[in-house]
């Protein structure tokens, strides 16, 4: 037989070259590429600064003169606190909150550990009824009438509650709900008045409010009823002694708070009812009164001392102010009150007051300073304001509060209560829980850390940063005689963050939208703008911009501006959101924009919980990074909150979205919708209602450039020519990026469906195949048939081999071993043991390979009928009359045995079991129904002789000729058939190696002879050869493995993201990989997993006796033994396009070629010849 050239052979190793250049020259390419990407992203975009002026107020030092200031008993007007009882002198530290200052959130996201008991403003009394009341402080102050069950769920939802909830673990902090009769705005004196006269109301109201601390699992009750008439104090005892027995017989607390020094209220009398008074000792000098210190040091003892004398120390919680007064002499004219400081903004109005040529935070000599009442002991000073009108402010600071703290511990008091959390000095944390205290606690009071609360300035929505974070720095005079401090300086103010707020325009408003682009909800947007030629500005995602890049060069085409609203939309309040990450966001969405739009957009607005106007300092501690690269911050204080769901899966509807534009308008000048991130089709229905609406009422629809007197060139740039190359460049990774992940999500979602539909297509059709009649029968007699055993370097399993062979029941059974060029004992066992066979033939000749060896012994074979074993295969004794059964069909020309793995003692050897089990013998199942098997294996199949002389032999083209000549055959209209019941059992490789050697040798030969007929394809005379089988070998084992692994690491990634991204490394990139994307992938990674399980099941509930502990390591089988397939298929591939010849023992080395004689030279021709 002519030698054929053997498949993807490439003797001058062209093809190799050519790919190898094509690979070095793209991966050169792809790298630089790279580098100058990272570089480009690395380096901010140099964006121009000044475009927005810096303002600060205009406050200016006074020297007031020394003169007496009025003392007045004070009465407490502001919100009470709560307190509780411990069992011995160990002082409780309370702190109370309220929801209307966003800082006390934040003060208590600090401080929550250093707190024993935390007193929330919750329920209100303000009905005569009774009922109970919610403040919704969050949403406009709406005041809501609860039943304790919904006044819980209320609750539940507010950021306090969210915020406990998201810890993890979630914080567990005592609670006391204070119960009063405040509605937000006012006091409910009348009201409470009426309640308390009637016995239905009260006996309501203690019902309701036990009820409601039960079923919240808080500690007990803090009522705090303010401004109690004298003729309604025996009905506010009478409710006392109501409310007392009620919560104790659930196990709660009660507590009262009372004003101190006001001879109206029964101190005894709470005392005895209650587990204990909150003694709210401070406004000595109120809001209404002349200025004046707010606690001096003596007051706050005597009405400490004057209350002991009527209730035990061990029922009193005091509670210690921190904040400031602001009188000033305009106010007192107009009779209005004097101003409420948090302790950060009245140093800040101290410092503002300083001459700015000094250090930051340092007043310079005569200017405003705080000066120390020696006889007070309170802080104060004066200053003018931009209006020339005197100010006096009076302070209680920490160091108020370390006094008034030693004070409390003297006379043994059971705790005390902060008022209030987001007000308080910062310094007063370091001391706040000490007893005792030495020189190294009192010296913490030195350092002046930064407060939560933000200083604005002006009414617009755009934000300018005047002044970032500083420390302060105060000095102090220590007496250990009064254990008191006698003196304190401000050597440096504490800053906090100072934001101008610009662009107030009256009746001008801006539409922006967050979050997009959205190919479904944008082109929406867009059409409604362009209808209502409204202009707006879209804050864009990086990443979904990349997806989408055509509607972000629709929304610059027609008219409205583009900001940044990060690549990936990360946590901005997160405080371990580094610098580097935060450049990372930015640049890489700036340079998208770039390369889309060959512009540089100056706008920028943080994603999540900023995107309403700034409340506390951890929102806004990330913003100044961006103002420093160069960006414009741009808010909102139009928040209609469309992005909010009623329930899951039900979204704010269109018509509460424009009512809540409309009630919000006149607060600002820039509107807040989105057109991404979520179900839009409320806002798309809201949005033309509410430009009709607003125009209605007077509104001018604006730009945010006009708001801010620039013009969209101004805030959108164009690139110069060297700017306009770097965004093509980055363009073209952009591109690559997106179309990468297109192509991996593309082929994940096909690779899911594909490969659950072949599992369910061939699990039904092994089904059929499987429940279909009886097997054939030949009759007698019955024809002969020759076993072919090719053997090289056997000799531990040739015997064997040829025994099991002997032993078998057909009658006329004929037997040609050929030994070819075995180097070990193969030929000489071959001689020893069966040489006197009558019925078998041995034939030694050189190594000419396996395809060599079976057509010698096929040349030798005399019947029609044969069957060829490898030489490690034992059958069963009946496995050859079951083949030659099948041959009553005359238009069968092989069957393919049924192939077990026999040495099953190791992992690796299980999971070949198990692969041979669910894989190669199932598929052939669902093939035989299809009359497409493209291999007949070469350790047990059978084949009619004259089907493989018209297919042309077996060739040595291929190293799979098993599946060659299968296909071949097949090719010219023989049945290829399976017999399930015709067994041998074939030895597996038993180490990574040799098992590597194994499947690198099939995967190879499957690949040549894929290619070889590769004709076949979708030709219909070939059938489901052609149209199934042929296409099988391609999409399922060589393309999807050739994907898998990919898929794999893309599923560790996303794990080592995760954890990367909770490790919170400052240095890498924002790392956006939520515990949902990590429960996403496990979910497909398992659902694949399922597949296989499945597929084993069902393919082992077809296979007889079969051991079903095999199952066992089916899980673990994707972890090593797949990636052992994946190597070979990587191997195989690679060889094929290298082109060197590959032989049944892997790449072969190749002799050097002949070197081809010359021709003799022709004799010269000889004259006269």
């Amino acid at each position: 037989m002519k030698e054929r050239r053997p498949i993807f052979y490439d003797a001058e190793r062209v093809r190799w070259r050519r790919t190898r250049r094509v690979l070095e020259i793209t991966g050169a390419l792809l790298t630089v590429l790279l580098a100058y990407f990272f570089v480009t992203i690395a380096v901010s975009v140099e964006l121009p600064a000044g475009l927005l002026p810096d303002t600060k107020p205009g406050y200016h030092a006074f020297k007031p003169k020394k003169k007496p200031l009025p003392a007045r008993e004070g009465r407490h007007r502001r919100i009470a606190n709560l307190g509780a009882v411990p069992a011995s002198y160990d002082p409780l530290r309370a702190a109370f909150f309220v929801s209307w200052d966003p800082n006390s959130l934040a003060s208590l996201k600090k401080h929550y550990r250093e707190i024993d008991l935390l007193i929330p403003e919750q329920l209100h009394a303000v009905s005569a009824d009774g009922a109970l009341t919610i403040v919704d402080y969050e949403h406009g102050q709406d005041r809501v009438k609860a039943s304790p069950s919904e006044g819980v769920a209320l609750l539940k939802e507010d950021e306090l509650h969210q915020w406990m909830k998201s810890l993890n673990p979630p914080v567990e902090l005592p609670i006391m709900g204070l119960l009063n009769n405040y509605d937000g705005l006012q006091w409910r004196v009348e009201e409470m008045a009426k309640l308390l006269a009637s016995t239905e109301a009260r006996q309501r109201l203690v019902h309701d409010a036990v009820e409601f601390a039960v079923e919240f699992h808080e500690a007990g009750i803090v009522v705090d009823f303010e401004e109690v008439p004298d003729t309604s104090q025996a009905y506010f005892r009478q409710f006392a002694s109501e409310l007392e027995p009620a919560l104790h017989s659930v196990g709660l607390k009660l507590m009262m708070a009372l004003p101190a020094r006001d001879d109206a209220y029964d101190y005894e009398f709470f005392a005895k009812q209650c587990d204990a008074i909150v003694l709210m000792n401070y406004d000595e000098h109120w809001q209404t009164s002349p200025p004046g210190p707010v606690a001096s040091q003596d007051w706050y003892v005597e009405n400490l001392r004057q209350v002991m004398e009527e209730v035990p120390a061990r029922k009193i919680i005091v509670a210690v102010g921190s904040y400031a007064y602001d009188w000033s002499d305009n106010a007192k004219k107009a009779k209005e009150s004097a101003q409420s400081l948090t302790i950060q903004e009245a140093l800040l109005h101290a410092y503002e007051s300083c001459d700015k040529t000094t250090p930051a935070g340092v007043c310079a000599a005569g200017e405003a300073q705080v000066e120390f009442d020696s006889a007070a002991l309170n802080p104060h000073y004066s200053y003018y304001d931009e209006h020339d009108h005197v100010h006096q402010v009076w302070m209680l600071d920490a160091v108020t509060a370390y006094n008034e703290l030693r004070a409390s511990e003297r006379l043994g008091v059971q705790g005390t209560a902060l008022w209030r959390l987001g007000s308080a000095d910062t310094s007063v944390w370091p001391v706040w829980d000490a007893t005792r205290p030495d020189d190294a606690v009192r010296q913490k009071l030195a350092d002046l850390p930064p407060g939560p609360d933000l200083i604005l300035d002006g009414d617009g929505d755009v934000w300018h940063f005047i002044d970032t974070p500083k420390s302060g720095h105060r000095t102090f005079t220590y007496d250990p005689a009064s254990d008191l401090i006698t003196s304190e300086k401000y050597d440096a103010y504490p800053l906090s963050y100072h934001i101008d707020q610009i662009g107030a325009a009256k009746k001008k408003l801006a539409l922006t939208f967050d979050d997009g682009p959205d190919p479904t909800w944008t082109p929406k947007i867009l059409d409604i703008l362009k209808q209502k030629n409204v202009s707006a500005t879209f804050f864009v995602i990086g990443l979904d911009a990349n997806k989408w890049p055509q509607l972000l060069r629709r929304e610059y085409a027609e008219g409205h501006e583009i900001g940044n609203h990060t690549y990936s939309h990360p946590d901005w309040e997160n405080p371990n959101l580094s610098t580097t990450q935060i450049r990372w966001e930015l640049n890489l969405t700036e340079r998208l924009i770039e390369s889309v739009l060959g512009v540089k957009p100056l706008f920028f607005r943080p994603p999540y919980g900023i995107d309403h106007q700034p409340e506390f300092a951890e929102e806004v501690a990330h913003l100044p990074t961006a103002q420093d690269m160069g960006y414009i911050i741009i808010g909102q204080k139009v928040d209609p909150n469309d992005w909010r769901q009623l329930k899951p899966g039900v979204p704010l509807p269109a018509a509460k979205i424009v009512e809540n534009v409309l009630r919000e308008a006149p607060k600002g000048n820039i509107i807040l919708l989105h057109d991404g991130g979520g179900d839009r089709g409320q806002t798309v229905l809201a949005l033309p209602q509410l430009i009709d609406a607003l125009r209605g009422e007077g509104y001018e629809f604006v730009s945010v450039p006009d708001l801010i007197g620039k013009t969209r060139a101004q805030v959108m740039l164009p690139l110069s020519p060297e700017e306009q190359f770097e965004a093509r460049a980055d363009g073209f990774i952009f591109g690559i990026y997106h179309w990468f992940w297109v192509l991996i999500t593309t082929t994940f979602i096909l690779g899911i469906i594909l490969v659950s539909g072949r599992t369910l297509i061939i699990g039904i059709l092994a089904l059929i195949e499987k429940l279909r009649p009886d097997r054939p029968e030949i009759h007698e007699p019955l024809p002969g048939v020759t076993v072919l055993i090719p053997a090289h370097n056997e000799e531990n399993v040739i015997v064997q081999t040829v025994s099991s062979v002997l032993l078998s029941d057909y009658p006329d059974l004929h037997i040609i071993v050929v030994n070819d060029g075995s180097a070990d004992k193969t030929g000489e066992l071959l001689d020893a043991n069966f040489s006197r066979e009558s019925c078998v033939r041995i034939i030694h000749q050189v190594n000419r390979g396996k395809a060599a060896a079976l057509n010698v012994a096929m040349s030798q074979a005399k019947t029609e009928i044969v069957v060829t074993i490898d030489a490690d295969t034992e059958i069963e004794p009946d496995a050859i009359r079951k083949l030659v059964r099948r041959f009553s069909d005359s238009t069968v020309g092989a069957v393919a045995g049924n192939v077990k793995v026999g040495n099953r003692s190791r992992w690796l050897t299980r999971w070949q079991a198990l692969e041979y089990i669910t894989s190669q013998n199932m598929e052939k199942r669902a093939f035989d129904l299809l009359n497409c098997i493209t291999v007949v294996p070469g350790a047990l199949g059978a084949w009619r002789k004259k089907a493989i002389d018209a297919a042309g032999g077996i060739t040595a083209d291929t190293v799979a000729e098993d599946a060659d000549v299968t296909i071949a055959i097949r090719r010219l209209g023989w049945r290829v058939s399976y017999d399930e019941e015709a067994i041998a059992w074939t030895e597996a490789p038993e180490t990574p190696g040799q098992l590597i050697r194994q499947r690198f040798r099939w995967t190879f030969g499957t690949l040549q002879s894929f290619w070889k007929h590769s004709s076949t394809l979708f030709r219909p005379k070939y059938g489901t050869l052609g149209w199934i089988a042929l296409p099988n070998i391609f999409v399922f084992q060589l393309a999807l493995p050739l994907i898998s692994p990919v898929i794999d690491l893309l599923f560790l990634g996303s794990v080592a993201l995760w954890a990367l991204e909770k490790l919170h490394l400052s240095w890498l990139p924002t790392i956006h990989a939520t515990t949902d994307d990590l429960l996403r992938s496990v979910f497909f990674f398992l659902g694949f997993l399922l597949i296989d399980v499945f597929t084993c099941v069902l393919a082992f509930a077809l296979e007889r006796k079969e051991d079903w502990t095999l199952l066992v390591p089916v899980l673990l089988q994707r972890f090593y033994y797949r990636q052992l397939m994946y190597v070979v298929l990587f191997r195989s591939v690679k060889e094929a396009v290298h082109g060197r010849p590959v032989g049944w023992r892997g790449v072969e080395p190749e002799l050097p070629r002949p070197k081809v004689p010359e021709a003799p030279r022709r004799p010269a021709a000889v004259a006269g010849n």
